[in-house]
């Protein structure tokens, strides 16, 4: 937008809190204690290390990675299909977590290596129950969608997020537990793209002392946070899991150059399809 109309990108009004307690669950890691399908959310640990991390900038690295990654999911889960639709790097300053408001109200980046978005402080579930299906059947064949959406399978978007070339000690991702989110916590709201055919709406979260928010301290390259963004069946006790940067480090300073930059991150979404009887909720 022209500098004069910045102001109009969004009528959503943001409050910032630092009171609100993060729980480490870095000790739950393969604990079997903490599910996607039961929690929402749990992270793996991959045998690669992060060692490829360079080189997913590389289309046909990024392509392999995921691929890999969508094979490895499917077994994990004996799903009938995984597979990724979209794809974004971000990057976290020390700027951007002494000023989170600033993103919000700037045109974000294209989300490519050389451009990465700008990190998400905002409380926010990516889909409404109405976008999620709009999503599916944008991202299913006519074959796939006979097949999958007479009610004999389950549909869940699942995002996957992990640190980039160094462990992470400041603007990590941290998850609410989608239990402790009230019905009246949250907010619907529209979402505006140009040439968009249908409603387009994501979920924020409203404040609210009683939910229970968690991160992974120093979570390395290969520790790979899923977390669930949409499920088909709107019971789901853990229906969309809200996640937000976090800001967990006092005395942050501005710089420039690359000290400046405190986090390095690589997203994806992904359609994970489950028969109804292997779901565990």
């Amino acid at each position: 937008m022209d500098p004069s109309k910045e102001q109009l990108r969004t009528n959503i009004e943001l409050e910032t809190h630092s009171d609100i307690v993060l729980k480490d669950i870095r000790g739950l890691i393969d604990s079997g204690n903490l599910s996607l399908l039961r929690n929402g959310f749990e992270i793996l640990r991959r045998a690669d290390g992060g060692e490829l991390d360079g080189r997913l900038r590389e289309p046909d690295t990024l392509t392999r990675y995921l691929g890999d990654l969508a094979k490895d999911l499917k077994k994990r889960f004996s799903a009938e299909m995984v597979a990724f639709f979209n794809f974004a790097f971000r990057q976290c300053s020390q700027d951007q977590l002494a000023h989170p408001e600033n993103t919000f109200f700037r045109t974000t980046e294209p989300g490519s290596a050389a451009q990465p978005n700008f990190p998400a402080f905002p409380a926010h579930a990516d889909f409404s129950q109405k976008h999620g299906i709009v999503i599916v059947k944008e991202f299913l064949t006519a074959a796939e969608a006979d097949k999958y959406l007479n009610g004999e399978y389950r549909i869940m978007i699942v995002n996957v997020w992990k640190p980039l070339y160094r462990p992470v000690e400041n603007g990590p991702l941290a998850f609410c537990d989608p239990i402790t989110v009230s019905q009246s916590d949250v907010l619907e709201v529209d979402v505006v793209r140009p040439k968009s055919k249908e409603a387009r709406e994501t979920r924020y979260v409203k404040y609210n002392p009683g939910q229970d928010w968690y991160w992974c301290s120093n979570q390395a390259p290969n520790e790979i946070s899923l977390f669930k963004s949409w499920d088909s069946d709107p019971s789901a006790a853990a229906l969309a899991v809200p996640h937000a940067a976090a800001r967990i480090k006092a005395g942050i300073t501005s710089g420039t150059g690359a000290g400046n930059v405190v986090r390095n991150s690589l997203e994806a979404r992904m359609l994970m399809v489950v028969r109804r009887e292997l779901v565990e909720d």
